[in-house]
């Protein structure tokens, strides 16, 4: 069983219930040998104990088990119907995916669609994901867990750049560079600092912002302030001050000519929530880019 058991202490990525199974097997075997120098009745008391307590592990198991259910049934099933519209498709990326499903599970979902020893997956923000950022025709997927619905881009070569990322309507996240979280309910967190690459349209002197002030950090801080960068030049301050989504502009510098552009987002103060998760924001982005007056 120390064996069995050993490597489990020095793997954290084995560190699941189900890798219990095969040590749970060796102790079965010993205690089967071990019970025959044992009285009959303490071999009841133990088994009176034990399977109460195990039903009831399985009660609490159950609840969560029907809990994540759906949603993870929901997100493998609209997989699927993607991959029948897309069955070409040798390069995949995701932008996260149902809360209860690991890495691992969208992977062996996705190999189980795609039944080609070509294919390609990554998360998106992995080191593996900037070099596939770079092929001809990829897919991204993301998942929207308030809508529990499957979000798509698809970018075939040649495709140029838009004008307005929308974060409901797509994952362009070839155009995002570093500083993005995953996709959420309709919008995307922002570190405290984020670039993309936009295409300016010529005469397009607007740029606007969309955020999601969440009650949360609305509690926390009571607004958010964003600068916005275009190649490398300060475009001025805004603020947000009003819980839930809302939008500011700015009148952009430039010359107005056709172009693509660097665009960075700062934020005037990182967020640190004080609901216990880790990370450090800056905004909720549920949209940006030019926009005409």
């Amino acid at each position: 069983i120390p064996v069995l058991l050993g490597p489990l202490w020095f793997l954290p990525g084995r560190l699941f219930g189900v890798y219990l199974y095969l040590p749970l097997v060796g102790l079965a075997v010993a205690a089967a040998f071990a019970s025959e120098r044992w009285r009959w009745w303490v071999v009841a008391g133990l088994f009176a104990v034990w399977l109460p307590w195990n039903y009831q592990l399985l009660r609490e198991g159950r609840k969560s088990a029907l809990t994540v259910g759906p949603e993870n049934r929901a997100y493998v099933e609209q997989l699927g119907e993607f991959a029948a519209k897309n069955p070409e498709l040798r390069t995949i990326l995701f932008d996260g995916g149902p809360t209860e499903m690991n890495q691992w599970g969208v992977v062996g979902a996705l190999r189980w669609y795609y039944r080609h020893p070509d294919l390609r997956t990554a998360a998106v923000n992995s080191e593996e994901a900037k070099e596939m950022l770079e092929a001809g025709r990829i897919a991204v997927l993301g998942w929207d867990r308030a809508r529990r619905r499957l979000v798509a881009a698809v970018r075939d070569e040649e495709q140029p750049d838009v004008e307005y990322i929308e974060m409901t309507e797509g994952l362009r996240v070839w155009q995002f560079g570093e500083g993005w979280f995953p996709l959420e309910g309709g919008f995307r967190w922002m570190a405290p600092r984020a670039w993309a690459r936009l295409r300016r349209p010529a005469g397009v002197e607007e740029f606007e912002v969309r955020v999601n002030l969440g009650p949360q950090q609305y509690k926390d801080r009571g607004r958010v302030g964003l600068e916005l960068w275009i190649d490398g030049e300060s475009q001025g301050v805004r603020g947000y001050d009003r819980p839930g989504w809302s939008s500011q502009r700015w009148a952009v510098k430039g010359t107005g000519e056709a172009k693509v552009v660097e665009v960075e987002l700062r934020a005037v103060e990182a967020y640190r929530p004080t609901n216990g998760d880790p990370r450090v924001f800056g905004a909720a982005i549920t949209g940006f880019g030019f926009v005409s007056r």
